[in-house]
């Protein structure tokens, strides 16, 4: 009997799958350990639980105002608010989601996520270390607190796989049909035109949060899939890729147009 997606939820949940998720390697890493687990690896797989799972695990990253237990900081000043957060974000460690989350609530406003040119000086130290997921999170929180609710498209959902046509053969081929967007277009740019225009199921996407430059290493899915575009993919799909790639195909400049497009979770690189 076929697992419903709610369950599946459940399951990755009790199995760290949230933490790993928010963490900065992501789900790679975590699908490697489940040699042992196979209930839980086939829950992984199931991409049309995607959207179950991000439900489960959201509420990890509170919303601006929100409570957290055993927090009621009124009627103090800034001093011992500040030390209180301290504490916290020590008892939930670095690369806690929640930390982040808790911890930048705390030292700035969401308007503020939006506009910092400069990522060192926007993000406190906790929210340095976590993976795209969790800033996805907070942003979504953010967004939510002022406008409608918004959320940026993830592989699986019908809108992410139009996006990424858009982005990677779309705009070369019928560039009339995306006015005012280019090849250096992001993501949410483009599927911020879709959402306008009522297409492919597209919601308003949130907006992006910059985050540290960090070039991929070799336990990660994004080193995998550059490798594989430097070696086969840009001879094999020049069409998919940027002339510029296709002209001079460097690690870099690769992990960067995986980034653009939202693929394997790659970073901006700081090559």
């Amino acid at each position: 009997e076929t697992m419903s997606c709610e369950a599946c939820a459940a399951t990755l949940r009790a199995a760290g799958g949230c933490e790993a998720d928010a963490g900065p390697s992501g789900l790679a890493a975590f699908q490697g350990s489940l040699s042992g687990r196979p209930d839980v690896a086939g829950c992984l797989a199931r991409k049309d639980c995607r959207g179950a799972f991000e439900a489960t695990c959201s509420r990890v990253a509170p919303r601006p105002g929100d409570g957290v237990a055993g927090d009621d900081t009124e009627d103090d000043d800034d001093d011992e608010v500040k030390l209180r957060d301290e504490v916290k974000v020590r008892d939930h460690g670095a690369d806690s989601c929640e930390a982040c989350a808790h911890v930048f609530i705390k030292s700035g406003d969401c308007s503020r996520l939006f506009k910092a040119p400069v990522v060192d000086e926007m993000l406190p130290e906790p929210c340095r270390t976590v993976g795209p997921r969790c800033l996805e999170r907070i942003s979504a929180g953010c967004h939510s607190s002022a406008e409608a609710p918004c959320r940026t498209a993830r592989e699986g959902d019908a809108c992410f796989g139009n996006v990424r046509w858009a982005m990677e053969r779309g705009i070369s081929q019928h560039p009339e049909w995306y006015p005012g967007l280019s090849r250096a277009s992001s993501f949410e740019q483009f599927q911020m035109q879709m959402f306008t225009h009522g297409e492919h199921n597209c919601s308003a996407p949130c907006p992006e949060i910059p985050r540290p430059c960090r070039d991929a290493v070799l336990e990660e899915d994004c080193y995998a899939q550059v490798s594989w575009a430097v070696k086969l993919g840009i001879s094999s799909e020049p069409e998919a890729y940027p002339s510029g790639l296709v002209k001079s195909p460097s690690c870099g400049a690769v992990q960067a147009w995986l980034h653009q497009i939202h693929q394997a979770d790659c970073p901006m690189p700081c090559q």
